[in-house]
């Protein structure tokens, strides 16, 4: 049914599948991925949905970093879009990089310039004024007007 050089062939693949599988089920015994603790996440995502309730739009990264420590190694990826993060509306005036990160086509390189730009220049004092940034051009301007608005004092007071 086979000739010799394919029973080798069929052989030796069979022994390369059977040792890769006994590799992964070895390392499966003998080291076992750490358990995952989700209160860390859990708290940030609790902190976050809280600054949305409160009108306040202080992003999850912004928390991590006030945290001093981890619980693991793992660093969760966004699971959110920016299209459903930025239902509400960000102040460019008061926010910060990260924040402005989820902004529709804004990036950490130009939530960067827009926060360097407000501290050049003062507040933005016309949404038009964020056309000065390099990077945001009309199309982005008009992608992201219904998403932010003017205001230089926090909502708080």
């Amino acid at each position: 049914m086979f000739t010799e050089a394919q029973r080798r062939a069929l052989t030796g693949l069979l022994l390369l599948w059977a040792a890769v599988l006994g590799y992964q089920i070895v390392k499966q015994v003998l080291f076992p991925p750490p358990p995952f603790n989700f209160s860390h996440s859990d708290s940030l995502f609790q902190h976050y949905r809280d600054s949305l309730l409160a009108g306040s739009a202080t992003s999850p990264r912004s928390v991590l970093e006030d945290t001093t420590a981890r619980t693991t190694p793992f660093q969760p990826k966004r699971h959110w879009s920016k299209e459903s993060a930025a239902d509400v509306p960000i102040d460019v005036n008061t926010a910060d990089a990260a924040t402005l990160t989820r902004l529709p086509r804004i990036g950490p390189a130009i939530a960067r310039r827009i926060v360097a730009y407000r501290k050049t220049h003062g507040p933005f004092k016309t949404v038009d004024e964020l056309l000065n940034v390099r990077g945001i051009g009309p199309k982005t301007l008009e992608r992201i007007r219904p998403r932010i608005r003017l205001q230089s004092k926090p909502l708080s007071q």
